[in-house]
C-alpha cells in the first residue's frame, strides 16, 4: 500500500500524499495540449453544425422570394470569405509564433475559465481583472 511504501522510504503519509498530488498536477499539465485539442474539435464541430442549420433556415425560408434568398446566399459567401481571410492571417501568425509554451497555454486557459465563470455569474470581465 501507499502508506507501507511511505514508511519504508521514511516519508510520512502526508509527504507521500503531497508528492502524489504534485505528480497528478504535472500529468494534468502535460495533458493540457491534448485537452485543448479535444475542446477545439468539439467547438469546431458545434460551430459547423450551427452554421449549417442557420444557413438552411436562411436559404429555405418560404416567407421570402427566390431573389431575396439569392441575396442572402451572396452575403453569406462574402461573410465566409472574410472569415476565411482573417483565419488565414491568424493561422499564419500562429505558425510563426508557435502555440506558446506550456505556461502560456495554461495562462490563456486560466483566463478563459475565469472569464467564463464571471460571465456565468452575470459579471463583466476585463483585461485588468485577469
Amino acid at each position: 500500500s501507499a502508506q507501507a511504501r511511505a514508511v519504508e522510504e521514511g516519508k510520512s503519509a502526508e509527504e507521500l500524499e503531497k508528492e502524489q498530488a504534485m505528480y497528478a498536477a504535472q500529468k494534468l499539465e502535460d495533458s493540457l495540449p491534448a485537452f485543448l485539442e479535444l475542446a477545439w474539435a468539439i467547438n469546431d464541430r458545434d460551430v459547423g453544425r450551427t452554421l449549417k442549420n442557420a444557413c438552411k433556415k436562411l436559404f429555405a425560408d418560404a416567407g421570402v422570394d427566390m431573389e431575396q434568398r439569392i441575396k442572402r446566399a451572396k452575403m453569406i459567401k462574402i461573410l465566409g470569405e472574410e472569415f476565411h481571410a482573417v483565419g488565414k492571417l491568424v493561422g499564419k501568425a500562429k505558425k510563426e509564433d508557435g502555440p506558446g509554451t506550456k505556461e502560456e497555454i495554461k495562462a490563456r486557459a486560466e483566463v478563459a475559465v475565469m472569464t467564463t465563470m464571471a460571465k456565468a455569474q452575470g459579471q463583466e470581465a476585463n483585461d485588468e481583472d485577469m
